[in-house]
């Protein structure tokens, strides 16, 4: 799915929705199946390009992120705000690996 198609189905539901604010309980939602739905996609890259190195689940850690920031970015042009962080893809799924003992920066040759 597309940015474009990820805010056509959230964008609306997600408008005026803060954290902290009497909708938490909604946001929560919102934020869980919007995360959910893309690791789902994420998945589904996986398996179709076969990837079983490192390497290439970084690629597609990245390309995801790029997703996620152009979403990002249709937030703030069609709401002025948006309900998530830039680079916020990366930085979940930098902590999902981390729980599983991997080394996302020594992938991606930072370290």
């Amino acid at each position: 799915m597309k940015a474009k198609e990820y805010f056509a189905e959230y964008g609306e539901k997600m408008k005026g929705l803060r954290i902290a604010s009497d909708n938490d309980t909604e946001w929560q939602k919102m934020m869980c199946q919007l995360l959910q739905d893309f690791m789902d996609e994420q998945s589904e890259l996986i398996k179709s390009r076969k990837v079983v190195k490192e390497k290439a689940m970084v690629a597609i850690i990245e390309e995801m992120n790029d997703k996620w920031n152009k979403l990002h970015d249709i937030f703030i042009m069609q709401q002025g705000a948006c309900p998530f962080i830039y680079n916020g893809w990366r930085l979940f799924m930098i902590a999902k690996l981390e729980d599983r003992g991997v080394d996302y920066g020594r992938i991606k040759g930072q370290r």
